[in-house]
């Protein structure tokens, strides 16, 4: 009980918090307690056991490639998890609450507070990853999770645009996938049936997520964010947050795009023959995820 009552106290502690600075340290909290997972993960009994799995499908495997394989896996394994949690948090409050919808720049609930707040500190681990591993994942993905990273942190600071928050992070359903895919990739798996299934499913995915609905809710955005700007919405984030945000959501989406057109380059390479080995690691290190968005 006394955890339990430890635990209550720090929920109720947030949830009822209109500290700024309140906010923005549970969600470094957060971040950094995520990282220790992940520090945890690539490391000792744990790192042998993943290097020792993925050998077992593909005994040719580098030493190097074994070190990227427990480093991916770990990063991974950790977003997966957090995941697991936030996205149905998120589809239950924008499918049974129709105060975001009618209030989109300024309705907030304890839940939505505590969503805003992991989300947040999940980019900002995110950024921390992606700035490290920089030489395997690439520009364009830590550009990602510090733009996620700076758009979260400003919604927990203002206690503001949790329905934003929620709408663009369903942008990570088609993560699952793309991990997936990364793993059979390194698991020396990239000729089975799984893969390709798995491909087709990705594409599908990220096109009906991240370009169907992204530009949707991106188009909404944008509306709202007008109409807000026009004095005729309320949002207390204010006009510099929300056109630094519109901004971002145009980069986002751009993303969202560079990445759709390199998986379709693949998938016709896959499926009709030609070299596109660069552009599928390119996409294989995990494309959102790390998101959103």
């Amino acid at each position: 009980m006394g955890l339990f009552d430890a635990a209550s106290r720090v929920w109720d502690r947030l949830t009822e918090s209109d500290s700024a600075w309140t906010m923005i340290a549970a969600s470094v909290g957060v971040g950094v307690g995520l990282t220790a997972v992940e520090a945890y993960l690539s490391r000792g009994r744990v790192a042998q056991y993943i290097e020792n799995t993925f050998r077992r499908h593909n005994p040719d495997m580098s030493q190097g490639d074994a070190r990227e394989v427990v480093r991916g896996t770990s990063t991974r394994v950790v977003a997966l998890a957090h995941h697991a949690v936030q996205l149905p948090v998120a589809i239950a409050l924008l499918a049974t609450d129709k105060t975001f919808w009618d209030h989109p720049f300024s309705h907030a609930t304890p839940l939505s507070k505590c969503f805003m707040v992991s989300v947040a500190g999940y980019f900002l681990h995110d950024t921390w990853i992606c700035w490290r591993d920089i030489q395997y994942d690439g520009v364009q993905m830590f550009l990602h999770g510090a733009l996620a990273a700076m758009l979260y942190v400003g919604g927990v600071a203002t206690s503001a645009w949790h329905f934003w928050g929620m709408v663009f992070f369903t942008w990570e359903l088609s993560t699952p996938f793309v991990h997936l895919r990364w793993a059979l990739h390194r698991a020396g798996q990239k000729r089975t049936p799984l893969y390709r299934r798995n491909g087709v499913a990705l594409i599908v995915a990220f096109f009906l997520v991240r370009i169907v609905w992204g530009l949707y809710a991106s188009a909404y955005f944008w509306r709202e964010s007008a109409l807000s700007l026009r004095g005729e919405v309320e949002n207390p984030a204010g006009p510099a947050l929300t056109q630094v945000a519109r901004s971002f959501n145009v980069l986002l989406c751009g993303l969202n795009l560079y990445w759709f057109q390199k998986m379709i380059r693949i998938a016709a390479a896959t499926f009709l023959g030609g070299a596109a080995q660069k552009d599928i690691d390119q996409v294989n290190q995990g494309l959102s995820e790390k998101t959103e968005e």
